[in-house]
């Protein structure tokens, strides 16, 4: 599924970040990286040290940030996370099961910014329905 995201979506790292049972905290537990540089496997993120992407990802089911610099639910984490590891630009979906977050898929482009379009959400969505009933978590 990472090879297609990559191809459709033209984005060098695709991951899957679980969700904790109370929603404050995403594990990364799966990661895909085009040149092969970044592992983000095991990395988390918590909702304490992240509260506006925490807020606007659950709230909204998704973040379209063709700048992760200067969009305000991204910009928290550009100094822990976007610059060290020189991501420009994401698109992050959550995954449901049953009508309960359960991870996110997440979209980025290193080195370039990408400007998303309709299509590119309405597959990542599509993806989403579809591991929310074919995945376990």
């Amino acid at each position: 599924m990472a090879k297609d995201i990559v191809e459709k979506l033209e984005v060098t790292l695709i991951s899957i970040w679980a969700f904790d049972n109370s929603l404050s905290k995403i594990t990364c537990t799966y990661s895909f990286d085009v040149f092969h540089k970044l592992n983000m496997s095991g990395a988390e993120l918590t909702k304490q040290q992240y509260p506006r992407y925490f807020s606007s990802i659950i709230e909204n089911i998704s973040i379209l940030a063709d700048d992760v610099y200067t969009n305000y639910q991204t910009k928290e984490l550009v100094e822990d996370y976007f610059e060290p590891n020189n991501i420009k630009s994401l698109l992050d979906y959550v995954i449901y099961k049953d009508l309960r977050p359960q991870a996110v898929i997440c979209c980025e482009t290193v080195g370039t910014k990408r400007v998303w379009k309709t299509s590119d959400v309405e597959y990542l969505r599509a993806l989403t329905v579809l591991a929310g009933s074919k995945l376990s978590f």
